[in-house]
């Protein structure tokens, strides 16, 4: 995040503790979620509108009432075309341009992943 001059919080909501699922699927559903929103903070174009170079993302875990592993992630990007919204976590559904690599993968795996935890 600080390469990409973005500032990344985490907060870990008391009694979170060991999140009970099998670490490769919380580096997968974690980590696709923090790279996109460090992407979309890094928006030079959201930069000048927000008046700061800096963006921000925010990473929260904590437990519902009934014990689940709620992860929540939040920046202060552009946001989803909500054009592209109903379609964001299909294969091959992207928001970013370029050919910097493979797009349209990672909300898939983070959906493909949260599906099989339930």
């Amino acid at each position: 995040a600080a390469e990409r001059g973005v500032r990344l919080s985490v907060r870990v909501a008391d009694g979170t503790g060991d999140p009970g699922v099998p670490a490769t699927e919380l580096v997968t559903i974690v980590g696709n979620l923090v790279d996109n929103a460090i992407d979309a903070a890094a928006d030079p174009s959201v930069a000048t509108a927000r008046g700061d170079d800096r963006g921000r993302v925010e990473l929260s875990l904590s437990r519902t009432d009934a014990g689940g592993l709620v992860v929540e992630v939040a920046d202060d990007g552009p946001g989803v075309d909500p054009a592209v919204r109903p379609r964001v976590l299909e294969f091959g559904v992207t928001t970013k341009a370029g050919d910097a690599g493979p797009r349209g993968v990672g909300l898939a795996l983070v959906a493909r992943s949260a599906a099989r935890l339930g």
